[in-house]
C-alpha cells in the first residue's frame, strides 16, 4: 500500500538534520545488520516522530489494511531508522523479510536518483513466498506500508543517493 505522507520540503529538513548527526562526533548506531549506511533515527532525539507515526499513521492504517492479521490492533512499539543507498555504496538489498508485523518506508530523497526500486517477492509461511510479485518505484515523500513478513529487497540503485526513513512497528 503505497500513500502521499510527506511533503519534499519536510523530508529535505529531516534529511538535513540526520545529515547533521551523522556528521556529528555523537554516537550513532547502524539501523540494522544489512545496511551499512544509515542510522537509528531514535537515537538522534526523534522518537516523538515514531511514536506519531505510529499513532496516527501505521496503527490505523494496519488496523485497516491488515484486520484479519492478530497484531493489528496491537501494535505498541517501533524501531525508527534511515537508511541509505548510493553508487558505490550501498546500492542494493537482498530478499529478507522484517524484524516488525508491519513496515512503513518512506523515502526522503534525494531528488534525481535513478532506480532502487522496492521489490516484493510472497510473504513468509505462503507457498510462493520467493515468487517476484511487483516493484516500486520511490518517489520523495511517499510510504509503503507493507507486512513485515512480506519479503522484499533494492534493486540496484542506478545513479544518484537515495535516502529512506523506516519505521518497523512491533507488537509486545
Amino acid at each position: 500500500y503505497a500513500f502521499p505522507l510527506f511533503t519534499e520540503a519536510f523530508c529535505a529538513r529531516l534529511l538535513a538534520d540526520l545529515d547533521a548527526w551523522e556528521r556529528s562526533p555523537l554516537p550513532r548506531r547502524r539501523p540494522n545488520s544489512m545496511n551499512a549506511g544509515g542510522l537509528v533515527v531514535n537515537d538522534c532525539g526523534m522518537e516523538r516522530l515514531g511514536d506519531d507515526l505510529l499513532a496516527r499513521v501505521v496503527g490505523p492504517l494496519a488496523s485497516t489494511l491488515f484486520g484479519d492479521e492478530v497484531f493489528a490492533r496491537s501494535l505498541d512499539h517501533h524501531h525508527l531508522f534511515a537508511v541509505r543507498y548510493a553508487v558505490g555504496e550501498d546500492e542494493t538489498l537482498a530478499m529478507h523479510h522484517d524484524a516488525s508485523e508491519v513496515t512503513l518506508n518512506v523515502c526522503l530523497g534525494t531528488a534525481g536518483f535513478e532506480g532502487g526500486a522496492l521489490q516484493f517477492c510472497g510473504r513468509v509461511g505462503d507457498g510462493d513466498h520467493r515468487a517476484a510479485s511487483g516493484a516500486f518505484d520511490h518517489r520523495v515523500g511517499t510510504a509503503v506500508l507493507h507486512l513485515g513478513r512480506h519479503r522484499h529487497g533494492v534493486a540496484r540503485l542506478a545513479s544518484g543517493e537515495r535516502a529512506n526513513l523506516v519505521l518497523w512497528a512491533r507488537s509486545s
